[in-house]
């Protein structure tokens, strides 16, 4: 059920990415407009308040950390390279905690046990988000 459950969150994050990716690449001057729109649709699954969906939360909206540090021609391969090389786009706090983030993003993902508070999840959540939004204004 957990491999299943897996699988099925991979796909779903890689349909958003590739979705995101073709929609900022064929509307460049309009991609702030769709990455608030994806952010909006994916605060939903937050106050939804199932923790599988909050969890889910976080993953997606790293995806689209990811396709704004690509739409600002961060350089890199990964987005770990990107926001190494982002270092100088952000305040050091809000840098911090978009890494912390992306670590736990990633705990999430790929250790299958991993069960963290959902109050923590919601707390990096909430500061991506943050850091997307200065980003974008950036």
């Amino acid at each position: 059920m957990e491999t299943v459950f897996i699988i099925v969150l991979c796909i779903v994050i890689a349909a958003l990415f590739i979705a995101l990716w073709f929609v900022t690449r064929a509307n460049p001057k309009g991609w702030r407009d769709t990455i608030n729109n994806k952010m909006n649709t994916i605060d939903l699954l937050v106050q939804g308040g199932r923790e599988s969906d909050i969890r889910t939360a976080l993953i997606q909206l790293d995806a689209i950390l990811d396709a704004v540090l690509q739409q600002k021609r961060v350089r890199g391969n990964t987005l770990g390279e990107r926001l190494k090389n982002a270092r100088n786009l952000f305040d050091r706090s809000t840098y911090n905690a978009i890494w912390e983030a992306h670590k736990l993003r990633n705990k999430i993902v790929h250790e299958i046990d991993y069960q963290p508070p959902i109050a923590h999840v919601k707390q990096n959540y909430m500061e991506l988000r943050v850091g997307i939004k200065r980003l974008m204004k950036a």
